[in-house]
Parts: C-alpha cells; sequence; structure tokens
C-alpha cells in the first residue's frame, strides 16, 4: 500500500470511512449513532494504523512473536507468562511523535474537554460474536 492510501491512524468519530477492520465495533457503533444523528459527546479514533505504528517503532513484532512461539492454547501458565511478556513490551515503548502531537491537536480542537477513554478491539463486539 502506498503511503497516500494508508490508512490513518487517528480519525474523527463522525468519519464516513469508519470501518470494523480499522477501528472496532464500539468505536464503529459510535461513528454510526453519530451520523444517524443521536447525540454522541465529540471524539476522536485511534485506528489499528496508530497499534501497527506503534509496534512498528518499538520493534516490538519480534518480541510479539517470540513470547508466541510454540505457545499451547491448554497451558494457562504459558499463556499467562507470555501475556506478561507482551505487556512488558509494551509498557516499555514510546509513542512515536508524530502520533503524540496529532493526538494532543486532536484534543486540543475539541478544547480539552474531560474525556473517557475506551478500548474497541478489532476482534470483540462483531455482528455475531462479543466478548
Amino acid at each position: 500500500m502506498s503511503p497516500a492510501s494508508s490508512p490513518s491512524p487517528l480519525q474523527p468519530i463522525d468519519a464516513a470511512d469508519a470501518s470494523l477492520d480499522q477501528w472496532g465495533g464500539k468505536a464503529l457503533n459510535l461513528n454510526r449513532l453519530m451520523r444517524a444523528g443521536f447525540p454522541v459527546p465529540p471524539g476522536f479514533i485511534l485506528t489499528t494504523a496508530a497499534y501497527h505504528a506503534f509496534v512498528t517503532a518499538n520493534h516490538l513484532q519480534p518480541a510479539i512473536a517470540a513470547a508466541l512461539a510454540e505457545l499451547s492454547a491448554d497451558d494457562p501458565a504459558a499463556l499467562q507468562q507470555a501475556s506478561d511478556g507482551i505487556r512488558t513490551a509494551f509498557a516499555a515503548g514510546s509513542l512515536p511523535s508524530t502520533l503524540a502531537t496529532a493526538v494532543i491537536s486532536a484534543y486540543a480542537d475539541m478544547g480539552r474537554p474531560p474525556v473517557a477513554v475506551r478500548s474497541s478491539a478489532t476482534a470483540e463486539d462483531l455482528p455475531d460474536f462479543s466478548f
């Protein structure tokens, strides 16, 4: 994919091109409600492109792959260890400056009100499956 057609890491909550694979179920539903005229507070979405930018900038893919290598779903202790290792790697990372600047700017554009931050993983709240 060329840079000009790469998905944006941050989009306004009322964007016309919202998609489940880039936004997750909660965010997409808020978008649909807002576009239908329901009272949804203003906001913005960090898309899966933001996640990929964070992973790439912090070189986390090798740590993720190593934690998941030869992992058995039948071994809860190993699953916990893998989860802990991935969480530690993410916590040690830092937000790419371009992404941090975009978030700060989008928040400032909203007038810096109190906000709620919600996760909206792309694999949750699916049309036929929910966590």
